[in-house]
Formats: C-alpha cells, structure tokens, sequence
C-alpha cells in the first residue's frame, strides 16, 4: 500500500508533468550502504523525501544529499502540490 503523503506528492508531479524517478537508491559512506529516497526530479537534480512525522532517521536521509527537500506531514505535501498547480 502506498503511503497517502507520498501519494499526494506523486500525483502533483503526475498533474504538473514533472518528470520523476520513485524510490531511487542513494549511497550513504557513513553507513557504507544504500538507502532509498522516495523521488529524484532528473530535470532539476532534486529530491524529495516525504513523511507523516519527524523522525532523526529523515535528516540522515538529505545529510548526504546536494539539493533536497523534505515533506512533512499531509499539510504540507496538500501545499507542495497546490504551488505546483500556480
């Protein structure tokens, strides 16, 4: 089942023909492993990652990351999708 923050996310990118990569796997030297991101915008080499709630493991997530933007919580994901609509 899809989680409906991250579904609110993908539809906006679907509606505003943003083209995007899901779950794309990121190397973490830290951790000397691989960890997923929930979307990659190749024509803008940005992520996103999104989530219901705060949590210290999301932060580690963009540590890594150049240009990233985190999504959290149903209000701000409604938000994110409604500028992409301007």
């Amino acid at each position: 089942m899809e989680d409906p923050v991250e579904k609110i996310v993908a539809d906006a990118l679907v509606s505003a023909n943003v083209l995007y990569r899901r779950d794309q796997e990121v190397f973490y030297p830290t951790q000397n492993r691989n960890r997923s991101i929930d979307f990659y915008l190749p024509d803008f080499d940005l992520w996103i990652e999104v989530c219901q709630f705060y949590t210290p493991r999301k932060l580690e997530q963009l540590a890594v990351l150049q240009d990233a933007i985190l999504i959290q919580g149903k209000g701000a994901a409604l938000t994110f999708a409604k500028l992409l609509k301007r």
